[in-house]
Order: C-alpha cells, then sequence, then structure tokens
C-alpha cells in the first residue's frame, strides 16, 4: 500500500511476489586435499580412482559433478 503527500492523497495497491532461494553456502569438500593419478598409456577402459565429496547444502546447491578436461 503507498500514499503520496498530494491533496488529495493517491493512493495505490500492488502484490509482491519473492521468491527465496537456497544459496551455495558450503563447497563441496574433499577427503584428500590434493588427488595425484597416473594413467598409463594405451590403458583400457577402466575405472582408476574413485572420488567422493560431501557438500552440506540442500537441494540443487548440495549436488555436484566431476569433469576432467
Amino acid at each position: 500500500y503507498v500514499t503520496d503527500k498530494g491533496y488529495p492523497v493517491q493512493y495505490d495497491t500492488a502484490t509482491l511476489i519473492v521468491n527465496v532461494t537456497d544459496i551455495n553456502d558450503h563447497p563441496p569438500v574433499f577427503k584428500e586435499r590434493r588427488y595425484t593419478l597416473e594413467v598409463p598409456e594405451n590403458l583400457a577402459e577402466d575405472v582408476l580412482y574413485t572420488f567422493a565429496a560431501h557438500d552440506e547444502d540442500i537441494a540443487i546447491n548440495g549436488q555436484f559433478t566431476y569433469s576432467i578436461t
């Protein structure tokens, strides 16, 4: 509800919708600070190592993916 200080006073109302979303409060925490792996040349497709991390955020901010570029 808003009004002005004019004469006659003018006023109006409006509906305001506010969506609150979760923010990324906590970064992922890995078991080790640094990982070093050696990949032999011409290695057949195989699992070399399994990484694990934990994130204390909820919903989408608690999910993460790994990628190697």
